[in-house]
């Protein structure tokens, strides 16, 4: 498989499990018609982000190398 092809399998892979990993909590759901991820309400997002700050302190490195 080329190079350039690899690198897109690789970059798919990531942004699909971070989508994954953010529709698998509570308060985000799929918007089929805008193609996007959309939130209840603000709660749920801070509590995300909280929690990924968190993890992403406690091992010292990038959403991308911590997750995936």
């Amino acid at each position: 498989m080329a190079d350039n092809v690899k690198n897109h399998f690789k970059l798919w892979r990531t942004w699909y499990g971070i989508v994954s990993d953010i529709l698998s909590q509570s308060g985000f759901d799929w918007n089929s018609t805008k193609y996007m991820i959309t939130v209840e309400n603000e709660i749920a997002w801070n509590e995300y982000v909280k929690v990924v700050n968190h993890l992403l302190t406690l091992f010292n490195c990038s959403y991308y190398l911590c997750f995936y």
